[in-house]
Order: C-alpha cells, then structure tokens, then sequence
C-alpha cells in the first residue's frame, strides 16, 4: 500500500507566489485607469447638458413660433372684422376705460392706455387670461424681478408700421389710422409681429444707434430686436441686456410672424435696416422680412 506522506508548506513561499508577476489575479483599478473613466464620465456628461439645453432652447424657440402665429391669426381676423388692424398703442389720457384686465406696465415708465393685445381680446381668449401663456415668449431672458410681470417688455412686438399708434410723436411716422390689409403690397413678406424687447417695434429700433428714436424715451432701452449684434453698442436696459445681446433662440435668430398669417424662424442680422447715401439724401434699406409695407424695396 502506498502512502501519502503530507509535506510541510512554507508560508513565506506561498505568500512570494501570489504576489508574483502572472500567477496573481489584479483585484482592483489603476490610479491612471480611474482618472480615465471619471474623465469620460465628464465627457459624457458635458455632451449630455449640452444636448439637453440644445432640446430645452428648440423647444421653445417652438412653442414662441406657436404663441406668434395664434397672435398674429388673431390680429388678421381682427383685420378681416374691423377693416384695419388694431392701433399699437391708444393712449387715454386719465384713463376713462381702462382696458380688460385693467392697465399693464408701470406707471413711471410705460404709456397708459390699449395695447394692441387689448384690441385682440376676444380673438385671443382675454389678456387676463394669456398674461402667462400666449402673450409670453418662453425664452425671454428678463433679469429684473421687478418687470418679469410686465408684459411690454421681453415678449412681442407689433410693427409700428402696420399697427399705427392713436397719439404719439408723429415725426416718427407712426401715427394715425392702421393699415388694412389691402393697403399691404407684399402682405406674405410685411413683417406683423416679433420677438421683441418692447410691445411695440419698428425699423427704427434695427437701424444705426443714432437712427433709433421711440415714442416714450424712458423704453428707449427696451426697444430693440433680441439678438441684433448693433445692441451692444446702445445703452440697453441692464435687465434686459442678456436678451438684447446674448439673443432670444439658437443661433441668434427671432420668429417673425407676417402679414398674411404665417410664420418663419430667421436670423436677428436679416432684419437689420442699413443707412445710404448722404444725409440730404439718406434712405435705409430693408429687403426681407419688410418693415416698411410699400411697393418699394427701399424705405
């Protein structure tokens, strides 16, 4: 019969083996190896936020692309019943008829009196009821506490043109009865509503710095096209200085809503009006979107 003999076992020499070279099983991770996987981790993070807020932006870019076209179907229909479309702005001096849903603004900064959203509010369902749906842009970027309520400013604005003021300086041609829709040659190309700084905007708010003049001088810093690379050099609201310059939607673009209904996403640069020739002979040039409503490519 054979016998096993049991051999003693060094520890020591069990111990030098698993820590040899090939025969050991690596149970954990590399510094070098860690510092790659948060690395990536980061990556994919950033990607992910920056996908993310890229989502967020389109998103309301479209719905702001929605809110336009219901305003501005709103201001047709009203065109279609009333033979015009409504004044930008009807200033009642003490306010004897106060508007519905009373008067939006501050008093120490704003015109009293109708708005054009006032005029459109049977079509729109009530202002009182939109103040935080459809008469909102979902992208303003107002910093100021103190007007995020107000709606005149950083949401839309109607094209002075078009929508012409009941009282006002009328220097600025703004003045007096609004148009009809017949009095609008290139009605598919005349802008009617836009993202804007102020409730009311004209070509006179895209053209040279010292070419922009308004009605009431205390809006003068809110009465710009967001995103429009000549904002900064204006004095700008500081509320509103981050929707001026920094833009509204991706790219630096505004939704304009036309005459005619309908609806386009175009860049803050097209709209610019530009200044030629000499002062005897000074015109400025605006080819597409239209402010000016006229036969004429030059205003």
């Amino acid at each position: 019969m054979i016998r096993h003999i049991a051999q003693p076992v060094d520890p020591n020499k069990e111990r030098r083996k698993s820590y040899s070279g090939h025969s050991s099983f690596a149970c954990g991770f590399s510094l070098i190896e860690v510092l790659v996987v948060i690395t990536i981790l980061i990556v994919l993070l950033t990607i992910s936020a920056n996908v993310l807020r890229e989502v967020q932006e389109q998103s309301k870019a479209a719905i702001c692309a929605s809110h336009v076209r219901e305003l501005g179907r709103a201001l047709i229909v009203y065109a279609e019943s009333n033979e015009r479309f409504p004044y930008g702005l009807v200033i009642l001096a003490g306010n004897p008829n106060p508007p519905p849903g009373g008067d939006v603004g501050t008093t120490t900064a704003d015109l009293m009196g109708w708005w054009w959203f006032h005029l459109v509010d049977e079509e729109i369902g009530g202002v009182e009821n939109q103040k935080d749906k459809l008469l909102r842009c979902p992208a303003r970027k107002v910093q100021d506490i103190g007007i995020t309520d107000n709606l005149l400013c950083g949401n839309y604005g109607i094209n002075q043109a078009i929508a012409r003021s009941f009282r006002g300086d009328r220097s600025l041609g703004f003045v007096g009865e609004p148009l009809r829709s017949d009095e609008i040659p290139h009605i598919s190309r005349s802008l009617l509503l836009v993202d804007s700084g102020y409730s009311l905007i004209s070509w006179r708010a895209v053209a040279s710095s010292e070419y922009v003049q308004f009605d009431n001088p205390f809006r003068l810093g809110a009465y710009y096209l967001p995103g429009l690379k000549s904002n900064g050099k204006r004095s700008i609201l500081s509320e509103q200085r981050q929707d001026a310059l920094g833009g509204r939607h991706p790219k630096q673009t505004v939704n304009v809503g036309y005459a005619d209904g309908s609806v386009s996403r175009c860049n803050a640069e097209s709209l610019k009006v530009e200044r030629e020739g000499e002062e005897e002979n000074l015109r400025f040039i605006n080819r597409s979107p239209l402010w000016m409503p006229s036969s004429s490519e030059t205003h």
